[in-house]
């Protein structure tokens, strides 16, 4: 099962919306209150984890990301969407 297809180009879609459990503040980073990065970078990994679905071979896994640019600061409630 699964095919092995990946290539550059491939996407994955995630989205959520920011609560107050997901900021930054909330992990105790007083003032920060902004998406947390930990949650930027699970949104990240849902996304490429959508964008690869159904194209590892069976018992193959995927794992791993590079972030090389900073995000701007994200506001609560606001629709944070990755693809």
């Amino acid at each position: 099962m699964g095919r092995m297809d990946l290539h550059i180009g491939l996407v994955g879609e995630k989205e959520m919306i920011a609560t107050e459990s997901d900021l930054a503040s909330f992990a105790g980073i007083i003032g920060a209150d902004a998406l947390s990065t930990h949650c930027v970078v699970l949104l990240i990994e849902l996304a490429a984890r959508e964008a690869i679905k159904g194209r590892l071979k069976e018992g193959k896994i995927t794992l791993g990301t590079r972030l090389e640019k900073g995000f701007e600061i994200l506001p609560l409630r606001y629709r944070f969407y990755i693809c």
